[in-house]
């Protein structure tokens, strides 16, 4: 088999994997078999013609279904075709193309793929509609052969359409609004062409471009009717409407050949924009292209990349290099090296390749590093003895002024892990788009195995894979199915899939999860299934990006372990903000600013030349003699500053322990120092060397620095002047608030194209509804002067006119008006679906945002919007003067008025049924115009004479539940005033009504809309209900706490505590089956004013369940939770009012800018006029976001994570809660981060809950932390006094002298002499033994000064050990400790356990 072959039919199967799931065959099927159903309840049998008016319920549908099924007919694909346009773009979008483009999937395959698979669903979809429309009797062009070949080649058509409109977007919304409108418009051609002006065979033919059109003349050609009146039509004018208007007459037969036409018309067209229309990662060719004669020759003549036999596959290579064969199935389609590399198995051409390579690079006898004076030769490269895989040359973007990688020039060797650090905006990211050819590079060379990337880019591919920083994963997939579709995209061959996977989810941990879908992996396994589907297929060089970002420290070390083991046989391109990570995982590390490299070299030799010193703790031994430390600490920081020359106070040390950083060159006053210190009973020291993190630190600073910049670390940047308003309470303002979520509406709206056009589309849909009206109307009452003229009976005619040509014009008008602002709900409901889905909700209701002013700022924007659009509409009838609606102008400007305010609240109500806005984006347009009018108007009209009391029901249903049919009600009852009350004929279209005018009806709307919104308050008052069950809750073996944990309890119990936020014996359970599972135990714990808490755990361990309870993301099922001194058990939200939440996820609204946002969460914290504008300057400046003017979707990582900090405190509130803060940031704005929070604490005693999973960060922040395992603390305390007593001694951490024989040996027999009762903690890890011994020293009778002598003037003196650090145990340390007594966590947890209501769209909430 082909690869191209094997790659379409994966990309199929995929696809049609998406189909099987989530029940989206059923969704698809809604609309085509509604249709179906339309088309058969409106089919005209012999029986019903037979029937006498007064028994005869269908005539009057039979007719208009005539005349409406060339709107029906191309709307059967309208679902389909819009899920389609919206999935296609999203695959962009979402980087699933570009992704799957780098592991070598080819362009042609992946739209093979595609269109295949939309050909068959569609096919499918096409013959319920070919089935329906034949049998159900209408008057058709052609026999059921030539309708079906029609129809299918319309199908075809449309797919092709898609595909080209999919070329102009980069936004699935914006997709998918524009898309609907632009298909529904299509389908309104025909009566255009039918009904107005006659147009000539050409504009005929070019307005048949458009399928929609073509396939309503192809198959319902209107048939001319004769002036002359049949003999039946006097007596029954109802069931002759449809014949009696004449239409403009079209030679069929050309819009069946301009079908076929279309077919290849839109496929070029595909394929053209997509060369000329630039998107994300690529830029646009000339549109005149395909007239240059270059494009022809290459289209014709270019010859492909030929394969030698005297080539050597790079398989071949690494099995001759490695001594060993790779563990994985070889891949069929791997590329072979170019003419360079042949016959490298030959040792004399290897060695004579690599002398040759040493003897082009003068460097590789030059220091690695330059010195602080000296410019760095960009042409470094470490000597290495393996295979060079990767030669870039002076590589360059520019993106129009900005130098986003500016010469850049490396070497990648096999076996060889490089890693790429920098800020962010470095040019990290771009550097790797440009490795893998996901964007044109501006200039320089990118050579893989001696080959031009660009020239060979599919064959290189194969042999590479990528793990991006963010998931690319298909929810509705499981674990085997990513693995074997990235096998297909490889070319594995099928007898070897089974295995090749096997070895996969060995090789990366996944046995256990295998079978699980993606959607219910946790974070840490999804990073693994990531790093799987990268190495799958033997790919041999891996770019890794963030690969550990947001896992926990047991986590992170499983895929340390993972990578070190996959090193033997590939070769890794690693970024990271883990410097950590960095350093124990490369071989070499590249530093990157502002676009160009700065440093290379390994991090020894990094840390050698920009080391800082080494890092002093001293913090208190024991709760017992806190005090003591603490009346001592000014004159213990002033003596180590005194006695140590050079040393430095650190300005991240916690409140219960001082820091300092002791310069290199001043190590011989240490011990002296120590010894004296130590003579202070009280105090614990603790001595570390300094970390890449703190080389890298201190280059950012000194880059800065040089560039005209300040040093953001400094202690004097917290000092300026601060806003009087900084000290104040945030207090509820319903204005306030009010104002707030009407500015927030009007910003996301106005910025959004896709809102924009969703406001001005249906105004041109409705205008020309009105202009195809007024033409069919007049063709209907000249057929009724017609009867006038031949029966002479005016009154007759006048009776007709009345009872159905007027609701008739008011029926149609309002077919065009449903249509329109069915389309038009989806700007209504996307904004509260799309804030509860990413918690932008939550955060507001935990800062207090009531849901009165929320839900009516919201609905006064929307109806402005919607006001506007009517207005527009209203004022163009008038100047069109537009003859029957002129008399009833004021009627439906009141009609109009109140029908907005109804669909408005409606939309908000149905919202409450969809957790995801994609969904409700795409789906809820089709159930608007379906489920919500279509379908009850047909069974309106079915029940009207068969089932008078049903009717009667329905009715009043309707009056409830449908704006739209009420809407309907009111149009057709316009005229009531004129009627003057007299009842209806017997004949009138209208019927049996609950009502006979038009007031009625309006003030039902009124009703529906007040309604509405109540059900949407209430709800939501009880979706965000604080108040516990206090269920039973099962009681767990006894089991003696922790010394800690206990003394929490007791003292979080005791009558006069009075911490600000307090959890006493707080439960969660989660109903599931076989059995509950209880994620929460009786979690007790309180913090203190002016106290940062640090609740810690691994995956699973409870916290963010426990994190959820505390800020009423997650209903307790039993305990008490106190904030403020306040029980939170009621339904309140004045609880909230002083309360500021930093959720993990980014809660920012993506088309606001950082001002704005601190704008909106200031009025919500009730902050107005001047002191609003000081506090939001503040704290733009505090976070350094005064220069970025732009939304937030376009802000780095980094700074969303500044902004929701800076959201979070924006007032100032007593109370502060934090997920995950720091996340996405690099080092330098790390730390910038945590002195903020520091000196913010210091300002306004808050108590702050702190979750995270970089326990640096929990070392540096917090004062108490608590550690949970399976839903319990195993361990809390304040955080100096845990480490000294769990940490169970001191680590003696020795880095061996860099030689080719290590002396291993030497130093553990001279440390065993010193400490006979040492232990080897690392021995059984072979990497880190080579390089460094840490050794774990009971604290009984240790002396830290003793130690700091012998290891200092023994060891390294002597040269037998290069550097050395002696600390407590680290937090990590107590961490990994306990957390091997975690559980596996349960991926059945729900985010929260708050159920939406039950409806007929439940399944449409994924």
């Amino acid at each position: 088999m082909s690869l191209f072959i094997q790659q379409t039919k994966t990309v199929i199967i995929k696809n049609f994997l998406f189909y099987s799931s989530k029940k989206e065959i059923i969704k698809e099927l809604i609309v085509p078999l509604i249709s179906a159903w339309v088309f058969y309840v409106g089919r005209p049998t012999q029986q019903q013609q037979q029937q006498d008016d007064d028994e005869n319920p269908f005539k009057f549908m039979n007719s208009m279904m005539n005349l409406m099924l060339p709107l029906y007919l191309p709307g059967t694909i309208t679902g389909y075709a819009k899920k389609l346009l919206i999935n296609y773009v999203n695959e962009k979008h979402e980087r699933y193309k570009e992704t799957q483009k780098i592991m070598g999937l080819t362009q042609r395959a992946y739209l093979s793929g595609w269109l295949i698979t939309s050909y068959l669903a569609m096919g499918f979809i096409g013959l319920i509609t070919i089935l329906s429309l034949y049998f159900s009797g209408y008057e058709v062009n052609g026999s059921f052969s030539v309708i079906a070949i029609n129809y299918s080649v319309y199908l075809i058509a449309s797919i092709h359409q898609i595909f080209a409109i999919s070329t102009f977007f980069s936004s699935p919304k914006l997709a998918g609004e524009i898309g609907i409108f632009f298909l529904s418009m299509a389908s309104l051609l025909f009566f255009y062409l039918t009904y107005g002006t006659k147009s000539s065979d050409t504009t005929f033919a070019l307005i048949c471009l458009f399928p929609q059109a073509a396939i309503s003349f192809s198959i319902l050609q209107p048939q001319y009717q004769s002036p002359q009146l049949s003999s039946g039509s006097q007596n029954d004018p109802v069931s002759d409407i449809s014949q009696s208007v004449q239409g403009n007459q079209y030679n069929y037969k050309i819009a069946s050949f301009m079908l076929f036409v279309d077919v290849f018309v839109y496929i070029l067209l595909y394929f053209y924009l997509e060369e000329i229309i630039p998107n994300e990662y690529g830029l646009k060719r000339s549109p005149f292209f395909i007239f240059k004669k270059k494009f022809w020759s290459d289209l014709l003549f270019k010859k492909t990349f030929k394969q030698k036999s005297n080539y050597v596959q790079f398989d071949d290579q690494v099995n001759d290099n490695d001594g060993q064969s790779n563990n994985h199935m070889n891949n069929q389609h791997v590329i072979e090296l170019g003419n360079d590399m042949k016959n490298i198995q030959n040792e004399s051409l290897l060695g004579e390749k690599k002398k040759k390579l040493n003897n082009s690079n003068t460097l590789n006898q030059q220091p690695s590093l330059f010195t602080k004076n000296s410019n760095l030769n960009q042409n470094y490269v470490e000597p290495n003895q393996n295979p060079l895989l990767i030669d870039v040359i002076d590589l360059k973007k520019h993106f129009k002024s900005v130098h986003a990688v500016d010469g850049i020039s490396m070497k990648l060797f096999q076996n060889e892990i490089l890693c790429l650090l920098g800020h962010n905006g470095a040019g990290k990211t771009t550097t790797i788009s440009l490795l893998t050819g996901l964007i044109e590079k501006t200039g320089g060379k990118i050579l893989y195995f001696g080959e031009d990337l660009e020239e060979n880019i599919d064959k290189i591919r194969q042999n590479l894979g990528i793990c991006n920083q963010k998931d690319v994963l298909y929810n509705y997939m499981t674990v085997i199915q990513h693995l074997e579709f990235i096998a297909g995209v490889k070319g594995i061959s099928s007898d070897q899939v089974k295995q090749e996977v096997q070895n996969i989810i060995n090789e990366v941990g996944l046995q256990n999860e295998k079978d699980k879908l993606a959607e219910n992996l946790s974070g840490g396994n999804k990073r693994k299934l990531s790093l799987g589907m990268a190495l799958v297929g033997g790919s041999k060089i891996i770019y890794l990006d963030e690969p550990t970002s947001g896992m926990d420290a047991v986590s992170r070390q499983q895929i340390w372990k993972i990578l070190e083991q996959i090193k033997d046989t590939r070769s890794i391109v690693l970024t990271t903000h883990h410097l950590e990570e960095a350093e124990r995982l490369s071989d070499r590390i590249i530093i990157m600013s502002k676009g160009k490299k700065k440093i290379e070299g390994h991090s020894d030799e990094i840390k050698r030349e920009y080391g800082v010193g080494y890092h002093l703790t001293l913090s208190p031994k024991s709760n017992e003699v806190k005090q003591q430390f603490e009346d001592r600490k000014q004159y213990i920081k002033q003596f180590v500053l005194d006695s140590i020359t050079g040393s430095e106070y650190n300005v991240q040390s916690s409140r219960d322990c001082i820091k300092f950083i002791l310069p290199f060159k001043s190590i011989d006053q240490f011990s002296q120092t120590f010894q004296l210190i130590e003579q202070e009973e009280f105090i614990n020291i603790s001595l570390s060397i300094n970390s890449l993190e703190d080389v890298f630190i201190k280059i950012g600073i000194e880059d800065e620095i040089s560039a005209g910049g300040l040093n953001i670390l400094a202690n004097d940047q917290s000092q300026n002047s601060h806003p009087s308003a900084l000290y104040n309470s945030p207090k509820y303002s319903f204005f306030s608030q009010f104002q707030a979520m009407f500015q927030r509406q009007y910003y996301m709206t106005i910025r959004n194209w896709s809102a924009i056009l969703m406001i001005l589309l249906p105004i041109a849909e409705m205008l020309l509804g009105v202009y195809i009206a007024k033409h069919f109307i007049d063709n209907l009452e000249k057929y009724f002067d017609m009867i006038d003229e031949a029966t002479g009976d005016k009154n007759q005619s006048q009776q007709i006119k009345n009872s159905i040509v007027f609701p008739l014009k008011m029926y149609f008008l309002n077919i065009f008006i449903v249509q329109a602002y069915s389309i038009n709900t989806s700007i209504y409901v996307n904004t509260p679906v799309l804030e509860r889905e990413t918690q932008i909700k939550y955060a507001l209701n935990i800062m207090g945002c009531r849901p009165l002013p929320y839900w009516l700022g919201t609905l006064a924007f929307d109806y402005t919007v919607y006001f506007i659009t009517f207005l527009i509409y209203y004022i163009s009838i008038y100047s069109a003067r537009v003859e029957f609606l002129i008399p009833y102008l004021t009627p439906l400007f009141i009609i109009m008025s109140c029908f907005g305010f109804s669909l408005i609240a409606f939309c908000y109500v149905c919202g409450i049924f969809f957790q995801n806005s994609n969904s409700a984006f795409k789906y809820f347009p089709i159930i608007a115009l379906f489920v919500n009018y279509t379908i009850p108007s047909l069974l309106l009209m079915i029940t009207r004479f068969s089932s008078p009391d049903l009717y009667q029901v329905l009715q009043f249903l309707t009056l409830l539940l449908s704006p739209f049919l009420t809407l309907e009600k009111a149009l057709a009852n316009i005229d009531s005033q004129k009627r003057m009350g007299q009842a209806m004929q017997s004949a009138d279209i209208r019927g049996s009504q609950i009502f006979n005018n038009w007031q009625h009806y309006t003030i039902a709307i009124i009703v529906q809309g007040i309604l509405y919104m109540i059900g949407v308050i209430i709800y939501e008052r009880k979706y965000y209900s604080l108040a516990g069950s206090n269920q039973n809750v099962p009681q767990d073996l006894e089991e003696q706490l922790d010394e800690g944990v206990q003394d929490e309890i007791n003292r979080v119990q005791a009558a006069n505590n009075s911490d600000p936020i307090k959890c006493d014996q707080i439960y969660k359970i989660y109903p599931s089956s076989p059995a509950d599972i209880c994620a929460v135990r009786g979690t007790t714990f309180g913090v203190e004013k002016g106290q940062i808490f640090g609740l810690l755990g691994p995956n699973g361990a409870g916290k963010t369940t426990t994190f959820g309870m505390i800020t009423a993301s997650i209903p307790k099922t039993r305990g008490q939770i106190y904030l403020n001194n306040k029980n939170i058990n009621e339904n309140s939200n004045i609880y909230f009012d002083n309360i500021g939440v930093c959720p993990q996820n980014n809660c920012l609204w993506e088309y606001l800018k950082a001002k704005e946002h601190l704008n909106i969460f200031g009025r919500v914290k009730g902050l107005n006029g001047k002191d609003l504008k000081e506090v939001v300057g503040y704290y733009l400046k505090y976070m350094q976001l005064s220069h970025y003017k732009v939304q937030s979707s376009k802000l780095s990582g980094g700074n969303k994570r500044k902004l929701c900090v800076a959201n979070c405190l924006i007032a100032s509130p007593s109370l502060q809660f934090y997920d995950e803060p720091s996340t996405g940031l690099d080092p330098i704005a790390k730390r910038y981060l945590w002195k903020c929070l520091k000196d913010i604490l210091q300002k306004k005693e808050s108590s702050i809950v702190l979750t995270t999973h970089s326990l640096q960060e929990a070392e540096d922040l917090c004062d108490k932390v608590g550690i949970q395992v399976n839903g319990k603390f195993k361990c809390l305390d304040n955080l100096q006094i845990l480490k000294s007593r769990k940490g169970q001694g001191y680590k003696i951490n020795v880095k061996l002298i860099d030689t080719p024989q290590k002396n291993q040996e030497q130093v553990n027999r001279l440390i065993k002499q010193q400490y006979p009762d040492a232990e080897i903690l690392n021995q059984q890890d072979i990497k880190s033994y080579e390089e460094r011994i840490i050794y774990k020293i009971p604290s009984q009778n240790f002396l830290f000064s003793e130690a700091f002598y012998f290891l200092q003037n023994n060891l390294k003196h002597n040269k037998i050990i290069e550097d050395f650090s002696i600390t407590q145990a680290s937090l990590e340390d107590i961490f990994i400790q306990y957390s091997q007594y975690q559980n596996e966590p349960s991926n059945q947890i729900p985010n929260n356990n708050r159920s939406s209501c039950c409806s007929i769209f439940s399944f449409l909430r994924r």
